[in-house]
């Protein structure tokens, strides 16, 4: 509280406290260390907030200080840390690593995080401690029941300065630890996240540690075994040997101890690694047939498509084909995962010629709603009038089910209809006219052709003329959507004779 309503100057204060502070654990270890039991409550998180509350300007020497006693290093370094911030964060520990911030790093593609100039002279405090910690947790001869503070300072500096410490965090996790797990896996994901190099050796090594802890005895006990060995699973793609890396998740996961939702974030990460074989191992640990699909079915399809290319695409367009088939089919009311594997593969489909032509070859061939549904987001992500007026052609089956062809019209109202945002509500519009003379021109031709297309053509120009009677028409728009063809518009012949 005294933080909160006092003064810079109050910082002379808070000094005294932490050096009483200070005094008072050095008894308590020396008494520890005559083997008495002492109990004694630290106030170590608390002073350092403190410190950082007054808002002195000398509060980062006051923090480089404290970094030589071993009960306030950790919290120095992340007070430290805080103050390098160009922005302050709020964590959310059950937010999901987003892993295509690694490559954002790694291409310098994302704005700085910190101060350069306290991020230099913090890490190089924070980089001189851990250099001793390290040298002083490797002269002991029970290493693992003194590595937590060498591991939280190792991730403090991992954040600050990840890709030039890599070598030197990745030391420091490699030190064995006693149910201290997340520290070292969160220390190589900073390295990661920071644009520096993992190296698979270590990553596996603390991997091999971490499932011995988990599961001593060949099973895992909670969800929260599971969840430290996925943590590190899910950096495995994105050390120096990805491909090595995707090899050790497929040999972890043959065990078959991880199903189900604990492998939300591994397929997750495989879909960001761009590493060799992640789509293979993708397909094997789920799909639309897979026990494990009813509860990761979103993260799978995301991943899917983020893997890219043309194998990513068939996967997709194989789900789709297959999602309603198998002894572990999807129910009906989960059709929001073909709407998701739908908008993915549409991307995929714009940039590839041989699956643009497959896509426009299906328009004929009928099929479920779940593929019309996928060939219609293809088609209006290709951008192409030609294509989308290909539909016309579309042979429905089951017209029992509608939500897929609403895509449809709202692709060929956005050709006729321009909607204006009303401010200061950016999630309302108006909708007003646009000339949409090219688009009602072929349509007629259609019509006047009397193939297959022809009455669905003829619906959308009535349609299109109700969209004109109810939102208005064009300037310079001829009422008749083509004078050349010989016909009056609306035409009862052709009412009364379509040609489908």
């Amino acid at each position: 509280m005294g933080a909160r309503i006092g003064d810079p100057e109050d910082l002379t204060d808070l000094a005294e406290l932490v050096n009483a502070d200070i005094a008072r654990w050095k008894v308590v270890r020396e008494a520890q260390a005559a083997g008495r039991r002492v109990q004694a409550a630290g106030w170590g998180m608390w002073h350092v907030r403190a410190i950082l509350s007054v808002g002195a300007e000398n509060a980062g020497d006051a923090l480089i200080w404290l970094l030589d006693d071993p009960h306030y290093c950790s919290d120095a370094a992340r007070g430290l840390l805080e103050l390098a911030r160009l922005k302050q964060i709020t964590p959310w520990p059950f937010k999901e690593p987003a892993f295509n911030q690694i490559w954002l790093v790694r291409e310098r593609k994302l704005e700085p995080r910190f101060k350069e100039s306290l991020r230099q002279r913090y890490s190089a405090a924070i980089r001189s401690r851990v250099e001793r910690q390290l040298d002083a947790v490797r002269a002991m001869q029970r290493q693992a029941d003194h590595s937590q503070p060498l591991h939280e300072l190792a991730g403090v500096l991992a954040q600050l300065d990840g890709a030039h410490s890599a070598e030197l965090v990745c030391n420091a996790a490699a030190v064995p630890a006693r149910w201290n797990s997340w520290n070292r896996v969160e220390a190589l994901r900073q390295v990661l996240f920071s644009g520096g190099p993992v190296p698979f050796a270590t990553a596996n090594a603390i991997l091999r540690e971490v499932i011995a802890e988990a599961a001593p005895h060949g099973f895992y006990q909670d969800d929260q075994s599971m969840s430290r060995v996925t943590s590190i699973l899910c950096l495995m793609p994105f050390t120096d040997d990805p491909e090595q890396g995707v090899a050790t998740i497929r040999e972890v996961l043959a065990g078959g101890r991880l199903y189900g939702h604990v492998l939300r974030g591994v397929i997750t990460a495989l879909g960001y690694s761009r590493a060799p074989g992640a789509l293979v191992l993708l397909t094997e640990i789920s799909g639309p047939c897979s026990p494990n699909f009813s509860t990761v079915g979103s993260e799978w399809l995301e991943a899917i498509s983020n893997v890219g290319g043309r194998d990513a695409a068939e996967a997709l367009f194989a789900f789709i084909e297959s999602a309603r088939n198998g002894p572990n089919a999807m129910p009906l009311h989960e059709h929001h995962l073909i709407e998701l594997a739908a908008t993915r593969l549409a991307p995929l489909v714009r940039g590839d010629d041989v699956l643009r032509s497959r896509i426009l070859g299906l328009v004929n061939v009928p099929g479920t709603p779940e593929r019309d549904f996928m060939l219609i987001k293809s088609i209006v992500a290709m951008n192409s009038l030609d294509a989308l007026l290909s539909t016309m052609n579309l042979a429905i089956v089951d017209r029992s089910h509608r939500w897929p062809y609403f895509v449809l019209e709202e692709a060929f109202q956005d050709l006729c209809l321009i909607k204006r945002p009303t401010h200061p509500d950016s999630n309302s519009y108006t909708l007003e006219p646009k000339s949409a003379m090219e688009l009602r021109r072929k349509l007629m031709e259609i019509v006047t052709a009397r193939g297959i297309g022809s009455w669905n053509a003829f619906s959308l120009l009535g349609r299109i003329d109700v969209w004109r009677l109810e939102h208005g028409k064009p300037q310079r728009e001829p009422r008749h959507p083509y004078l050349d063809c010989g016909l009056k518009w609306p035409s009862l012949e052709l009412f009364e004779t379509p040609g489908d």
